[in-house]
């Protein structure tokens, strides 16, 4: 069966979550490949199963997504927008392209400018939030390909296999986000 696509890209697209997706993303994030982008607490929080993890936070009003790609339906990654405050129209981001054969071609890119496209034109929001490893220089540039600006660096708080890292904090404002918006073109027609 397919999966229930809710926002399709060019080159990606965003699917509800289903049974099957929790085996790949359980193994993306046991890959060694993947720890050095990940703080040690992060990590750790996946001692439970991705099932699990998503299903708390899903009840707890978190809005997930398997990212997928738009011409074979083949997941590639994840997202979610979490911390969400209705009242000062305010959330944080996460992405996470698990294939590594997907990462540094745009796809993260993407899949980013449709979660801005539902967050702010679905879910009304006018500020988003996200933070990088200050070490991930490429998930940094993708952020500011899709109108993110650096709001700030906070020294050596993440820890990565040992080693101390900076965070980078990244926003973005809904009059900032110049991706296309599928859904506003959905909701004329």
């Amino acid at each position: 069966m397919e999966p229930l696509v809710k926002l399709k890209g060019k080159r990606c697209s965003l699917a509800l979550i289903e049974q099957g997706d929790f085996e790949k993303i359980d193994a993306w994030l046991c890959n060694p490949e993947m720890n050095h982008l990940l703080p040690s607490s992060y990590r750790r929080m996946f001692t439970k199963s991705a099932e699990e993890i998503v299903t708390e936070r899903i009840k707890s009003g978190e809005h997930f997504f398997s990212i997928r790609l738009t011409l074979t339906g083949e997941m590639i990654g994840y997202c979610w927008i979490f911390g969400i405050d209705h009242v000062n129209r305010f959330a944080y981001v996460g992405i996470l392209i698990g294939n590594p054969a997907y990462w540094g071609k745009g796809f993260g890119t993407d899949a980013m400018n449709l979660m801005l496209d539902y967050g702010f034109n679905a879910l009304n929001l006018h500020n988003i939030t996200l933070w990088a490893v200050g070490t991930n220089e490429r998930a940094i540039r993708s952020y500011e390909k899709c109108g993110f600006r650096i709001v700030g660096r906070r020294r050596e708080c993440m820890n990565i296999e040992g080693k101390l890292y900076d965070a980078v904090y990244m926003d973005i404002l809904d009059r900032d986000f110049k991706g296309e918006s599928v859904l506003k073109k959905y909701y004329a027609e």
